[in-house]
């Protein structure tokens, strides 16, 4: 126990002595809680007004029927419904839609057939 007492008071001799390390240990937590809080602040400033610049959300629905809630919950936010085929062949990327579910499928047997 003395050992790590002199080990101890010889370290902090050793800090005190430092002007350099006392000046830093007193101004970084006062300005990285200054910086911190600057951008929080810039961050949320940011969203907040791109939030209300943006054009209306449209969210894709395969049976809107089925979740009248969810539908009246959207759309009391903002959002636009849109019906959509529950096939994947049909509509307006069913190409895209089934070539990755081809490229998923290869990949997941070892490969491009």
């Amino acid at each position: 126990m003395f050992a790590m007492l002199s080990v101890f008071r010889k370290e902090m001799t050793d800090h005190l002595r430092d002007r350099r390390s006392i000046v830093l240990s007193m101004i970084y937590p006062l300005l990285g809680s200054l910086f911190l809080g600057m951008m929080f602040h810039f961050i949320g400033a940011g969203i907040g007004t791109r939030a209300h610049d943006q054009a209306p959300l449209k969210v894709p629905i395969v049976n809107p029927d089925g979740a009248p809630d969810l539908v009246r919950f959207l759309e009391g936010r903002g959002a636009t419904i849109q019906r959509v085929s529950a096939d994947p062949r049909s509509g307006p990327h069913a190409e895209n839609i089934l070539r990755d579910i081809g490229s998923v499928a290869a990949s997941a047997h070892g490969g491009a057939r």
